[in-house]
């Protein structure tokens, strides 16, 4: 679902924009 891939894919999305 996208809630899972929103929470799944948001500590990689914080290290991409790091």
């Amino acid at each position: 679902t996208a809630g899972d891939i929103s929470h799944l894919d948001a500590p990689a999305l914080d290290e991409l924009q790091r």
